[in-house]
């Protein structure tokens, strides 16, 4: 995943920020998927602890399937 993933943020930030802007939405690219990434594990830990794993899973295959 990590292949893909830094060609697409490389070259998203490119397009959207131009030679002098790339940097800094690099940046801001790589901060929003961080940022989901946590917002993902705590969305998961307080599923799971008000329906448990049956419930996790349960959502996970609504949104995903």
């Amino acid at each position: 995943m990590i292949g893909p993933y830094s060609y697409l943020a490389g070259a998203i930030s490119v397009e959207l920020g131009g030679k002098e802007g790339s940097a800094t939405t690099a940046g801001i690219v790589d901060g929003v998927g961080y940022l989901g990434g946590i917002l993902a594990g705590d969305s998961v830990a307080r599923v799971s602890i008000a329906y448990g794993w049956h419930g996790v899973f349960t959502i996970l295959a609504v949104l995903f399937g």
